[in-house]
């Protein structure tokens, strides 16, 4: 595994560990406001997590060609864990709630979805709503290099 996946794989872990500190915090209430400020926390710890790395990556690279793997990287970990969450649907073994903590900077916007922490509660539909939410982490990716490079 080269250096700049592992790198991004790291990032978007240490994003996700940050996020479920502060979903744990404001898990106390059921209310839908703090359920939505919590959604969007969630969403700014990836961005600003995320926006610092291809920050970081933009400066290191002179020229715009190296972008593709670590924006790639970044949604990686998503991506794995939707396909196997679409398996335990259609195989019916339990593993949506670890889909949950493995994506938690989005474990508000799944509980929208489907607030059940079980895999049987899901329909296809539902996970295939979900599909969309992994690429964000590559667009916000992609979005915060091209910005920084252009400063440079």
């Amino acid at each position: 595994m080269s250096e700049k996946v592992l790198k991004s794989v790291l990032t978007v872990f240490a994003a996700d560990i940050l996020a479920l500190f502060v979903m744990f915090t404001l898990a106390g209430s059921s209310a839908v406001i703090v359920r939505i400020i919590s959604a969007v926390c969630g969403i700014g710890i990836l961005t600003a997590v995320t926006g610092s790395f291809a920050y970081k990556c933009a400066e290191q690279d002179k020229n715009a060609k190296n972008i593709i793997v670590p924006a790639v990287s970044v949604s990686l970990p998503g991506v794995i864990s939707w396909g196997v969450l679409l398996v335990s649907v259609m195989k019916k073994f339990e593993y949506y709630r670890w889909h949950k903590l493995l994506n938690g900077f989005f474990i508000q916007i799944f509980n929208f979805i489907e607030p059940d922490a079980s895999s049987s509660a899901l329909t296809v539909g539902e996970v295939l709503a979900m599909l969309p939410i992994t690429v964000v982490p590559s667009a916000i990716f992609t979005a915060a290099y091209f910005i920084a490079h252009k400063k440079m």
